[in-house]
This record gives C-alpha cells, sequence and structure tokens, in this order.
C-alpha cells in the first residue's frame, strides 16, 4: 500500500503532528511535508531534523499546492483554521485533523457553502503526557486505534485514502459517525481523564490539612491517575468541545457510584463482590 498523497502540510508541529510527519518520511522520503505553526523556533528545529521539508509561519502561504491538509491544531481552533485557510487551498485538496471531538467540526464544515476542498475527519487514539515535535516518535501510532468519520456528506473515495494512510502508519481504522465517535471517547477517554484530575485534586485538597495523606501514596494511586499529567490546555478544550457527552458521562458515572455507594452503606457482599468480580473479568479481558 503505497501513500496517496505527494505534497502534504501539517498545522501543528507538536507531538502528534510531529509524529505524523516523522512516520511519513520513514516510510516514503520523496513525501514532500510543509509545517505550520507559531513558534519559528520549533519550526526550525523541525526542518533541522528532517521532519519536515521547509515552513511557514502564515497557514495561507503553506497549503496552496498541497494535497493533503492535516490539522493538528487544538480541537478549539480547528474550525477557524479552517476557515483562514478554506480560501488558499487549491480545489480538490482533501483536509483531515486529529481532534478529540468531531461532532462540532464536521457540523461547521458541512455548513461551509461552496467549499473547494475535501473533508474527512480523523482522530487517532495515540499520544503521551510528554508534549512538543521533541517528543515525536515515527512508532506513535502503531497499534493504536483512528477514528475516520463519516456521514452524508463524505465522499467515499477520500474517505478511503484517509483510512489507507492511517494504516500506513500503522493505526487499525473504526469507521464511524462523528456522534458515536464523540459518545463513544467521551466515555473511554475524556470520562477516565477527568475522574483522574478530580481524584488528584480531591488527595491535594485533603493533604493541605493532613499531611500524611502524601505518605500513604503507593503505586495503585500512581497508575490510576497517571493521565492526570496531561496537557491542561488541551484538555480544557477537550472538555468544552465535547461537552454534550461529556456531562452525560458524568451523570452516568455519578449513577454507577450511587450503586456502589448503597451495597457499601448496606454492607451487601453478595452484591459487591459481583461489581469487583464484573469490573475484574472485563479489565481482564481488555
Amino acid at each position: 500500500m503505497e501513500i496517496y498523497f505527494n505534497k502534504i502540510t501539517i498545522i501543528g508541529l507538536g507531538l502528534i503532528g510531529g509524529s505524523i510527519a516523522l512516520s511519513l518520511k520513514e516510510k516514503n522520503k520523496n513525501i514532500q511535508i510543509t509545517g505550520i505553526g507559531r513558534n519559528e523556533a520549533n519550526l526550525k528545529k523541525a526542518k533541522d531534523k528532517n521532519i519536515i521539508d521547509q515552513y511557514y509561519l502564515n497557514p495561507g502561504d503553506g497549503v496552496g499546492d498541497s494535497d493533503l491538509i492535516i490539522l493538528a491544531t487544538p480541537v478549539k481552533t480547528i474550525c477557524s483554521m479552517i476557515s483562514d485557510i478554506a480560501p488558499f487551498v487549491k480545489k480538490g485538496a482533501v483536509i483531515t485533523d486529529v481532534g478529540s471531538s468531531k461532532s462540532s467540526i464536521i457540523n461547521y464544515v458541512d455548513k461551509i457553502k461552496d467549499k473547494n476542498f475535501i473533508f474527512v475527519g480523523s482522530h487517532p487514539m495515540a499520544g503521551s503526557e510528554k508534549k512538543g515535535v521533541d517528543n515525536a516518535a515515527p512508532n506513535l501510532f502503531l497499534n493504536s486505534i483512528c477514528f475516520v468519520t463519516k456521514n452524508k456528506q463524505t465522499d467515499p473515495y477520500f474517505l478511503n485514502k484517509i483510512k489507507e494512510l492511517w494504516i500506513i502508519l500503522g493505526a487499525a481504522i473504526i469507521e464511524i459517525s462523528p456522534e458515536d465517535h464523540d459518545n463513544i471517547v467521551a466515555l473511554t477517554s475524556h470520562l477516565p481523564h477527568i475522574l483522574a484530575v478530580a481524584l488528584v485534586n480531591m488527595v491535594y485538597d485533603q493533604n493541605k490539612n493532613n499531611q500524611q495523606i502524601k505518605l500513604g501514596i503507593s503505586s495503585g494511586f500512581k497508575d490510576t491517575t497517571r493521565i492526570a499529567s496531561g496537557d491542561p490546555d488541551m484538555w480544557k478544550d477537550i472538555c468544552i468541545s465535547n461537552k454534550t457527552f461529556i456531562l452525560k458521562k458524568i451523570n452516568d458515572l455519578r449513577l454507577e457510584l450511587f450503586k456502589m455507594e448503597t451495597l457499601i452503606q448496606m454492607e451487601d457482599e453478595e452484591g459487591l463482590y459481583k461489581k469487583f468480580y464484573n469490573a475484574k473479568h472485563c479489565r481482564d479481558n481488555l
């Protein structure tokens, strides 16, 4: 399977954007990759490391001859970035993104009249608590999952080309509607992060009045809350962009905690055992 696109522009040369560029260059050194970002020192570093071939600070200057534009910017900026570059992309160019929520972006794109580009939404489920192009890795997407979204407006030919791109980068593809995507990631990605943050903040607040609490932090707490070390700016944006589904999952979690609370209050050993057994069985089979 060969990479369909010859000239690719990546807007946002952080961990994800840099890793895409590195992986693409590893697969085909003849691909021309343009990087766009706000930090020239960061872009220059990427060029010096041969992660990209050229760079621009102004998005409109770097997309004109690109076959594919990948938006690896914070999710809150994706819609405005599409609007900014739309007048400069060539007819028939493909735009995809790596945003962790999809409905708001797809709805925005579908409302653009007389657009000359093709949009296919993507979301690679890969990353790290570390960020920046310095931490980019060509194997970041290996054995990961990548959601590729489809609705009635999605071009089927280029849907397949974007799926092929992520497969080449090492990901397994889940083709899904934007709404189903947002519902799933709210449950499996966004809610766990919010839960970890809430737990860390609760322990921190209680530790201020009882310094011995910190002494009781073990590997279990550290394993459970590892993801709380993620980028605060990114997660703030995710919570707002996927607000509807996240709030529903928080309410679902509240109900599940209430069930556990009731079983503990009643000292229901059988009920508690079933809850813990079911969780262990499900977790062991992931």
